[in-house]
Formats: structure tokens, C-alpha cells, sequence
């Protein structure tokens, strides 16, 4: 399923979800906005990197079930 597929991937989704409050946060802390603007971009870039991998687990998942459906489909008839 679905939820088994995102939970295998937890860390990275615990990670890209800090990194994008981090950034967010600094930048509405930090007094410099130029400086935390490029910050926000290096560290939603890399949030981008992390949140990959439960991507390609939904990707995986929907594949497989699209794969398979209509062999189970011809089974049951």
C-alpha cells in the first residue's frame, strides 16, 4: 500500500520537512533577507533531494499495482 511505501521512507520525509521549517524560519528570523534568501534556496534544493525517495516509493507502488491489476483481473474470471 501506500502508507507502507511512505513508511519506509520516514526519515527522509522527517528530514526534507525540517530542512524546509529551517530554512522558512530563517528566513523571516535572520535581518539579512539577501543572505537567508540563498540559504532558502540551498536548503529547499537539497529538501528536494530528500523527498525523492518517497516519491519514487509512490511511483513504485502505483506501477506495481497498474502491472499487476489485470493479471489478478484475469485470474478471478
Amino acid at each position: 500500500s501506500y502508507f507502507a511505501a511512505l513508511w519506509q521512507t520516514k526519515e527522509e520525509i522527517i528530514i526534507s520537512l525540517s530542512l524546509v521549517a529551517f530554512a522558512i524560519t530563517s528566513y523571516v528570523i535572520f535581518p539579512y533577507q539577501g543572505l537567508s534568501l540563498m540559504l532558502l534556496i540551498g536548503v529547499a534544493y537539497v529538501a528536494l533531494g530528500y523527498l525523492a525517495a518517497p516519491l519514487m516509493a509512490i511511483i513504485g507502488v502505483w506501477s506495481f499495482k497498474r502491472e499487476y491489476q489485470p493479471l489478478v483481473a484475469a485470474v478471478e474470471l
